[in-house]
């Protein structure tokens, strides 16, 4: 069954004038946009061009991991002109522990069409905190998606582009959503689609507004059978169900989906651990109000910082090696114990 990378090279002949955008070209500029433009010297230039400024010469990515992936997925366009002529017009980046915001988002010219990418979640514990910060408040990348549409909306107007397309993987996805809610109908109304990969919700009071009301129709989610991340916070409407090379928490990536011509492969319904945990999500979402999961929420991190770990990746054995600074963190915020076991499944979840 084909990937991502298999459609690059079947599709890469036709321009996006003669094929326009779709779903697997969404989910392709979802991935792009992970892209480190922060260290171009110029924000903006063909993806061909960019790629010499952003990249090293050599790939010492280590094997399987996102970043090969993606960096695979860069040297693979540069022979095919569909993805080489594509251009980056605009792009943004924050990154502040402070106030726990981890943001990044590029709108990028594909044909006649704007294509506004929102970055996912990085492997920092300062972006996952802000996706949990997700359950009780609005978060400072989704306010900053919303500004970011608004200067991409005006960027692509003075380039010529008036249809716009939203897309973007994990919290990508949630800040296109969120951004489209909340921008004025005058935007609103040049969004053709808002393509969302394995993206976490939205909260009640977004759920709620006239903004997603008037965009609600246009999203197209995706995510795969087993799927953990895309159950987080409100539903946002049916998913399409997708089909992976991959089990439990790994299915979270995109490049061992299958796709099938324009379009991602789907199966007719979730794994049943899917289900169990989506459940379990719903079942904690009714019992804790939202200030109970903000003293929740932040014990949590305060645990995973007590491991030591910067990172996603060396939380596993952190965790093994400072069990006992956990635990004294839990039982300080949350006396009656119910976090522990908590913990351990966010755990999980992160390392797979």
């Amino acid at each position: 069954m084909d990937s991502m990378l298999q459609y690059v090279i079947w599709r890469g002949d036709l321009s996006f004038f003669s094929a326009p955008v779709c779903p697997v070209d969404a989910l392709i500029f979802s991935e792009l946009v992970h892209a480190p433009f922060e260290n171009a010297r110029e924000a903006s230039g063909s993806l061909k061009y960019l790629r010499s400024l952003i990249f090293p010469v050599t790939n010492t990515e280590e094997k399987g991991t996102m970043k090969a992936y993606r960096r695979e997925l860069w040297e693979l366009m540069d022979t095919y002109p569909r993805f080489a002529r594509a251009a980056l017009l605009l792009f943004s980046e924050t990154f502040d522990e402070t106030s726990e915001m981890q943001f990044a988002a590029a709108l990028f010219r594909a044909g006649d069409t704007g294509i506004v990418a929102f970055r996912g979640t990085d492997g920092s514990l300062v972006g996952w905190k802000e996706d949990l910060n997700m359950s009780y408040c609005e978060v400072p990348s989704q306010t900053e998606a919303k500004c970011f549409l608004e200067a991409a909306a005006k960027t692509a107007a003075e380039q010529g582009i008036d249809r716009l397309i939203l897309c973007g993987h994990s919290k990508g996805g949630n800040l296109a959503m969120f951004s489209a809610a909340g921008v004025s109908g005058e935007i609103r109304n040049r969004i053709d689609s808002i393509y969302c990969f394995d993206a976490p919700g939205l909260s009640d009071e977004v759920l709620a507004s006239e903004g997603w009301a008037a965009v609600k129709d246009r999203v197209i989610s995706y995510v795969p059978e087993s799927s953990i991340i895309g159950l987080l916070l409100g539903s946002y409407g049916r998913s399409r169900i997708v089909d992976s090379d991959s089990v439990s928490i790994w299915q979270h990536n995109p490049f061992k989906w299958h796709v099938l011509g324009c379009d991602l492969v789907e199966v007719k319904q979730r794994t049943l651990s899917s289900r169990v945990i989506d459940r379990t999500i719903d079942d904690f979402l009714d019992k804790y109000p939202p200030e109970k999961r903000r003293v929740l929420v932040n014990a949590l991190y305060d645990a995973l910082r007590a491991t030591g770990a910067d990172s996603v990746k060396g939380l596993g054995a952190a965790t093994l090696l400072h069990m006992k600074d956990v635990r004294q963190v839990l039982s300080k915020s949350l006396p009656d114990g119910e976090g522990t076991e908590i913990f351990k499944l966010l755990v999980s979840s992160l390392i797979g």
